[in-house]
Order: structure tokens, then sequence, then C-alpha cells
């Protein structure tokens, strides 16, 4: 990876203290000349890799609510899933009926460990009582340079009782919910419930787990329960098989905990293994959830649930920029500029603008388009794509392409599409030596013969010659991120 920094942090290393000092000094002076010169961009770096990385939060150590015990990590717990990308950055025009994601911002993000403090403190919680069934971040979003949705963690916590989880009635389970800023560590909501009256426990009820995971799976799909496929329960997909404290029968809260399948077992208080099996296929789906009593291995309750599944039929564009010729595919960061500072509530930020094409003036080159089926065996596939053209989404606002830079699609269409498997076209970009640089979106679009169906996509092209800065300023004024 070749890494070029033009902003603070560069530095040069010549042979001799002196030397290097002497060079800092220039490097010093030229960088707040390039400052001045563009007082509201700032590019950060540069870097040939299509993919960004993960961006996850330290999580440090959220303390006793991560200490699950065997049963609950063999089901998979506690989910903790930090995700890649704090906030997405859209350029929008309802003008035109744009939307395309140029990217995302990279800042400092509370850790999991500050969150699950901040939500325990908020609900009133005590690590005896529950434990962290799952940590979300949900990314936030900002268009046109104004934060529509800041990002939070999403934790779901389990209630606790005799050191087993109860049944929530929440994600996962869960007895309670709490969002947290994920920018400053503010609690933005609190929620709890229950699938049943918890009080209803009494202190003398011990939970008995005498039957093992697979001992509970192995029954449910060997159970014959009435209005429930036997061919879903032996050969569906295991989903769910975890351990939880219900109470049975009228007044619960949850269709599952109603559905005894015997009157013998209404307001049972017991430890129960939540089995679920689902499947699909054309045109439908199914799902079966059964309580098998931990103790005795007696299946006590079961719920069954068929729906039609339409077939969703499109035939998707997508730029494959591991395919390209004659081109580069960069990453280019820039330093949020203040207004967006401000919305965040940080001191600093970074917008890494994702997937640019860059091509040099006097060249030329290649970007693979796949056009990517989905269901068109609805349509009596093959399908042929035709009338692939490129425009100017933005027509009123960012000009068109500048004398000397064609793009266009090598074959205009006449593209055959199969079922199970991409179709490339191949995209051409041609910059004469006298091309103007500067940055462009650009839309792909096609249409399916015979259908109602218009394929399109965007690219974000760049005409640079690598030298100076990057020349973006004027697509990142529409997407109001120039502004101090």
């Amino acid at each position: 990876m070749v890494e070029v920094s033009y902003g603070p942090g560069a530095r040069a290393e010549p042979s001799g203290r002196y030397h290097r000092l002497a060079l800092a000094l220039i490097v010093a002076t030229a960088v707040v000349a390039a400052y001045l010169a563009l007082p509201h961009l700032w590019i950060g770096k540069l870097t040939s890799r299509q993919h960004v990385p993960s961006q996850c939060p330290q999580r440090g150590w959220p303390g006793p609510y991560l200490n699950v015990s065997y049963v609950y990590r063999d089901a998979g717990y506690p989910l903790v899933s930090a995700g890649r990308v704090t906030l997405h950055i859209y350029l929008e025009s309802d003008e035109y009926g744009v939307s395309y994601r140029l990217g995302h911002v990279e800042t400092g993000l509370v850790s999991l460990s500050r969150a699950v403090e901040e939500a325990a403190r908020a609900a009133g919680l005590n690590p005896s009582s529950y434990r962290l069934a799952s940590a979300t971040l949900s990314p936030g979003l900002v268009v046109n340079g104004l934060v529509k949705e800041r990002p939070e963690w999403h934790l779901n916590f389990a209630r606790v009782f005799k050191g087993f989880w109860v049944f929530g009635g929440l994600s996962y389970y869960s007895s309670v919910e709490v969002r947290v800023d994920a920018l400053n560590g503010a609690v933005t909501r609190v929620v709890e419930e229950d699938s049943f009256n918890v009080s209803a426990l009494s202190e003398d009820f011990t939970p008995s787990l005498n039957v093992s995971r697979s001992e509970a799976v192995e029954i449910a799909r060997s159970a014959l329960v009435e209005g429930v496929p036997r061919d879903l329960l032996q050969r569906g997909e295991l989903v769910v098989a975890e351990p939880r404290v219900a109470v049975l029968g009228r007044g619960a809260r949850n269709y599952l905990l109603e559905r005894v399948v015997s009157k013998d077992y209404e307001g049972r208080a017991g430890l129960y293994w939540v089995v679920v099996f689902s499947r699909g296929g054309p045109g439908f789906s199914e799902r079966a959830d059964l309580l098998v009593d931990a103790g005795s291995g007696e299946v006590v309750s079961a719920s069954y649930v068929s729906m039609p599944a339409r077939p969703f039929v499109a035939v998707f564009m997508e730029p494959d920029y591991d395919g390209g010729e004659g081109v580069e595919v960069m990453n280019f960061t820039v330093r949020a500029p203040s207004a967006l500072l401000r919305q965040l509530g940080v001191r600093e930020a970074y917008l890494v603008v994702e997937n640019v094409v860059v091509v040099k003036p006097g060249h030329a080159g290649l970007v693979r388009v796949d056009l990517v089926p989905h269901d068109i065996r609805y349509l009596g596939a093959p399908v042929r794509v035709v009338n692939l053209t490129v425009t100017n989404p933005l027509p009123g606002i960012q000009g068109g392409l500048p004398p000397g830079l064609k793009v266009y699609f090598k074959q205009a269409g006449g593209l055959e599409v199969l079922e199970g498997r991409a179709t490339a076209a191949e995209l051409v970009i041609d910059a004469s030596s006298c091309t103007e640089e500067g940055s462009w979106l650009l839309k792909l679009e096609g249409r399916v013969e015979g259908a109602e169906l218009h394929p399109s996509t965007y690219i974000l092209l760049s005409v640079w010659s690598g030298e100076g800065s990057w020349p973006a300023e004027r697509l990142l004024n529409l997407a109001k991120l120039l502004t101090a």
C-alpha cells in the first residue's frame, strides 16, 4: 500500500540532524501555504485500497455484565458486533432524485465498556441480576453535511434468575434495551419488557437443567406436535437453542408461552429450552418454535407460522473495482469541516471518500460493471439487458463533462444475463491530455428487454495527474462538506 500525506504529520528523513531540521521547516512552510490556499479542504492520505479497513471502537472490558455462563456461551452469547462504519456520508438531490453514498466518517467512539456502564446506570441495573445479551453499533447518517442520525450502541440485557436467563420480550429474548450515543455516551432510550409476570416466580422455585442442548434439539426434531410439519422439524435449519426461565399459559405476553400443548402446563414455572427451526423455498418461508422442559424433556409448547415469500425479481449493476484496467481506484481522507464537527460534538473527524475511479489526463482505461441477476427465473431466464448508458445525474448542479473526457459502455446493449451468475459490461474511460482535472458523479443505467427493470448505479470519477491536491472541491461543496 502506498500512502502519501499532505497535511500535518507528513515528514521526510534525509541524512543528518540539521538536514532533517531544515527540510522539516521547508515541508512545514509548504504545508501551511497549501492549507491557507485551501482553507476548507485538507487531503490527509491517499490509498489504492478499495475497501476501507474496519473502524472498531476500543471495547475495553465491560465487566461482569459480559461474564455469561457456559450454557449461554454455547448458544453464542454475548453477541457483540461493533460494525464497520461510524457514520455514512451521502450526497443527495431531491430535485434530481439522486442519493449517493460518498463514504463514511472516522472519529473517536465511546468504548463498549463505557457504553455498558452508562446503560446500566441509566436503567438501574446490577450485575447480579442482568447480563449483556447483545451489543450492536448502529451507524449514523450524514446527508449533505447535516447529521440526520447519530451512531448508537444498541445494548440488550437479559434478566437473570438463579443463574438462568428470563424469557424477555425484546430482541434476543432480552428484558432491557438501552441505546447509548456512540459519540458522547449519552443514554437516549431505555425500554424494559418481559414476556410474563416475573413476580410470579417464587423464591422457592429452582430451575432444573437435566437436558443438554443437543438433547433438547433432538427431542424437538423428533416431536409430534399437531399443526407443525414434521418435515420442518426434521430438516429445518436450527436458528435458536437456548434455555430460558418462564411461566406458561394465559396471561403471558408472548404467543409461544401461551401456546401450551396441554392444559396441564398452564401456569407452570420452569426452565425451558427455546428451540427454533426455519426454512424457505420458492414462494414460501416457514418457522417452528418449540419449548422443551429442561428438567423433564417434555415438549410443552409449540407455534408454527408459514408465510408466502414473494420473489424479488431484479437485475443489479455493481462496479467491480478490482476489475479495472488503466485506472486506479482510491480512497481519499479529508478533514471534516468545522460545521460537521460542531454537529457531532467532537474535536476531530475525517471524511473517507470511497472507491473513487481515477484516470490520468492522456490515459484511457476501463472498469468492469457486473450485471447481477436476482430471481430472474420467474421471467423465464435468460434476459437481455439493452440500452446501457452513462448520464449526468446532476445536470443543473455539477455541469457536464469537460472537453476531452469520454465515458461510455463498450457494448451499448444486447448482453444476456443468466440466473446464478454475473454478466460483465465494460465501461470505457478516455481522458485526453488536455482534459480539465476534476471530479464528477456519473450514473450508469440499463434496461431489461420486455420487463420493467431498469438497473442503475453510480460511480465517482476523477481526472487527476496525481500531483498536487485531489481536485474535489466542487464535489465536496455539492455535498455541503466544505462549509467552515
